[in-house]
């Protein structure tokens, strides 16, 4: 008997934790839990689609969230500093932001198209403020594609929006592209009218201290002014 009770134990414990399921809007997945999408949600409205507490993740199951347009829509907040939301997926409709962060972070975006909003993906508590995306792309986004203090980007694009593609204070980033915005392709948080194209196809690190890019080979096209840049093979 006991064997057996050992043997229950240890396949509860190996057995995956099912995650909370998100069939409606206004939901909230706890505190380090995991919120799966069971559906594709059309939220109307202001107010949030879901909301995500401290360490939450919502895994977006191959659905989208639709937004209506409303001015104070917002389709996923992070309301704790730190956060997951993982695709495949889509985050649409219109209204004040696709993916919004409350914290300092890091916030940790991968798999998701973001669309239509005026801000499309935020985290703009501070300028310490963190965010880690990798294969997203955001487009139509009418202030700020994508806006933190400082991020880590891997396989983004943030093109064709309105406003501006990319704002940072500190970037580091590889496979980026951030072209035919009708702002900036990439600035340093306002100081920044410049092309309104930027690519990298290798990595690049900047700063804010210094008004040159160190390789030019590094990022397509010259590196806004303010800012440091440098190119190695490593990964971003």
């Amino acid at each position: 008997m006991r064997a057996s009770t050992s043997v229950l134990v240890a396949l509860l414990l190996a057995a995956p934790a099912h995650g909370l399921d998100i069939s409606s809007c206004g939901l909230v997945v706890p505190a380090g839990q995991v919120g799966v999408l069971q559906t594709d949600l059309g939220c109307t409205g202001g107010g949030v689609g879901v909301e995500l507490a401290e360490g939450a993740t919502l895994d977006m199951n191959g659905h989208a969230i639709t937004r209506d347009g409303d001015p104070g829509a917002i389709a996923v907040l992070c309301s704790g500093d730190r956060c997951r939301i993982e695709g495949p997926g889509v985050i649409d409709g219109g209204g004040f932001a696709g993916i919004d962060g409350l914290g300092t972070g890091p916030v940790v975006v991968a798999d998701i198209d973001i669309r239509d909003f005026r801000f499309c993906l935020q985290v703009p508590s501070e300028s310490r403020s963190r965010l880690r995306a990798s294969h997203v792309r955001v487009n139509g986004c009418e202030e700020y594609g994508i806006v933190a203090g400082s991020m880590r980007l891997t396989d983004v694009s943030a093109s064709s929006n309105p406003g501006d593609g990319i704002a940072a204070d500190n970037v580091r980033a590889r496979n980026v592209e951030a072209s035919n915005n009708s702002e900036s392709g990439i600035e340093r948080h306002g100081s920044w009218d410049g092309t309104s194209s930027w690519t990298t196809t290798r990595r690049w690190e900047s700063s804010p201290t210094r008004s040159r890019c160190t390789t030019r080979k590094c990022c397509g096209t010259a590196s806004p002014p303010g800012w440091t840049s440098r190119a190695t093979g490593g990964r971003a």
